[in-house]
């Protein structure tokens, strides 16, 4: 066990997988590269060594099932924690609340980003540990700012960079990290004490830009695929399950 590591049965991995979505019908068990979905991360979650257990919280009972099947505890999530308003944090905090374990550090996994190498869940609770943090999540350096507009119905607006100034990106000296959604690792009392997955002494996992592709609409589905199959597909063998 590395420098400032702690004991695996302090890691839990939470995935919360809802059974309504509005962009694509069923989106978690949506096939993905053969398989549902929500089996790349149960699958991926399931290989970690530094986790004691992984939990799947959800309001649907097809994915509760297809969850217990692949090997991971199952969290049936009310309603009321299950609605398109609802936040990935109150599902959290509801599963917290039913899981008997011993733990203080929690994994969040989103099952719309598939595009993870093997280690990296673990890898990201080493980096966790090592820089001592109380909450972290993944991203991708990016080399400039990101160039974000806003309409406003009249014109558009710059949110992000003043674009009547720009600086030479030869000139640009300060690192820039954009969330992927990917992983987010946080201590059990800092979802407690802020209600949010961020807190206290934040910092990152970074992984590469292709990994920041979430599966939100159907048209991402055939880029993200050839991404796996052409970078991922070696470490993930299929089974028949």
């Amino acid at each position: 066990m590395g420098v400032g590591m702690q004991k695996d049965y302090e890691n839990i991995i939470i995935i919360p997988a809802r059974g309504g979505s509005k962009s694509i019908k069923n989106k978690n068990l949506y096939k993905f590269y053969g398989k549902p979905l929500l089996y790349w991360t149960i699958k991926q979650a399931l290989m970690s060594k530094k986790s004691k257990k992984v939990y799947v919280t959800s309001d649907c009972n097809k994915i509760l099932k297809f969850s217990k099947n692949l090997g991971a505890e199952i969290i049936k999530r009310p309603k009321k924690y299950s609605l398109d308003k609802s936040s990935s944090e109150e599902a959290i905090l509801h599963a917290m609340k039913i899981i008997n374990e011993d733990y203080r550090t929690i994994v969040f996994l989103q099952a719309t980003s598939p595009l993870r190498k093997k280690n990296d869940i673990d890898n990201a609770l080493s980096e966790f540990y090592k820089t001592k943090s109380d909450s972290l999540f993944s991203c991708h350096k990016s080399s400039d700012w990101i160039d974000v507009w806003i309409s406003n119905q009249k014109k558009l607006l710059p949110l992000t960079a003043d674009y009547k100034n720009r600086i030479p990106r030869q000139l640009i000296k300060h690192n820039y990290f954009q969330q992927n959604g990917s992983i987010y690792i946080f201590k059990k009392n800092i979802i407690e004490k802020y209600k949010n997955r961020l807190g206290g002494n934040i910092n990152v996992y970074e992984m590469e830009e292709w990994q920041s592709f979430q599966l939100d609409y159907k048209k991402q589905l055939s880029y993200m695929e050839l991404l796996f199959e052409k970078l991922l597909k070696k470490d993930y063998p299929i089974s028949s399950q």
